[in-house]
């Protein structure tokens, strides 16, 4: 598979689908033929568009002022805007791009209708409660960050695993007949290797050519390598926060190596913007995104 150059559309910023398209067209005309798009679903009471409510609904923040639904709350008017939602992905495909999505299927906000219909399908704590997902810093396993606002899906040990993953795989499906090509899998390492081997079988089923890119910031080596069976395409890996000097970045790209190639990224949504660490120093950005480049198979911006 050619070495994938990925431009980042966040939507929020980017603005309503409307413009999308132009924002995709300025990206093809910079060299780049995949974009990647975060989360787009209705979100959850947090706001967070990684905390997502409704899977099968847009986020009304993100819809043109004129759609029946840009200012729902749960009464949805419209399609919810899936129409529009084909339609944007249909253009940007037209530009020669290739479509990006972001995958969550280890969390949902924890008002997510899926919890409330399902409540079999998340992780209980030892009180029955709903248990929020967390991750552990690698070099310092005494911290710990735990989000509040998520319901974290049981996708290993749900008594009721196989109508769970029947969901992920239409929902994987339907998005592949929306017209995405890549799907960006949020924290892969948290899900069966298992299930991604299905959702990969399901996504190409409709598209062959469709790309997985699993997301293993933070991820222990022995997590990454879990993931080994499941036929991802790309791994993302955690050179951005590389200093040029620790052996575990090295180590990291030496390891998993084998099992698929990696794409480096000078900044991301979970970072600051690259301008802003550096303090304006063009310089910097042209090392930085020169190393990410050079680093490893693909690249993201």
């Amino acid at each position: 598979m050619q070495a994938p150059l990925i431009y980042n559309l966040f939507p929020r910023l980017a603005g309503d689908m409307t413009r999308w398209r132009d924002h995709a067209a300025r990206a093809r005309a910079m060299g780049f033929d995949w974009l990647y798009v975060n989360p787009f679903h209705y979100p959850g009471f947090s706001g967070s568009i990684y905390a997502v409510k409704d899977h099968d609904r847009v986020d009304p923040a993100i819809l043109p002022p004129g759609h029946p639904d840009a200012h729902c709350e749960d009464d949805v008017r419209g399609d919810g805007g899936i129409e529009l939602l084909r339609m944007t992905i249909t253009a940007i495909r037209e530009l020669g791009l290739r479509p990006i999505m972001d995958l969550v299927i280890n969390h949902t906000s924890r008002d997510s209708l899926l919890a409330a219909r399902h409540p079999g399908w998340f992780v209980r704590d030892a009180h029955g409660k709903v248990q929020s997902p967390h991750a552990i810093d690698p070099a310092d396993a005494r911290r710990v960050t735990v989000w509040g606002d998520l319901a974290e899906v049981d996708n290993a040990n749900s008594p009721e695993r196989d109508a769970l993953w029947e969901h992920w795989t239409a929902l994987v499906t339907r998005h592949a007949e929306l017209g995405f090509e890549g799907f960006r899998c949020d924290a892969a390492y948290k899900v069966p290797a298992e299930l991604w081997s299905a959702l990969i079988a399901a996504a190409r089923a409709v598209r062959p050519e469709a790309a997985f890119f699993a997301e293993t910031l933070g991820a222990r080596l022995e997590e990454i390598e879990e993931l080994r069976s499941a036929g991802f395409h790309f791994l993302m890996n955690s050179s951005k926060w590389w200093d040029f000097e620790a052996p575990w970045c090295l180590e990291q790209q030496r390891r998993h190596a084998s099992i698929a190639p990696s794409v480096s990224f000078p900044e991301s949504h979970d970072t600051p913007r690259l301008w802003a660490e550096s303090g304006g120093a063009i310089d910097a950005q042209r090392q930085r995104y020169a190393f990410a480049a050079a680093f490893s198979t693909g690249v993201m911006m």
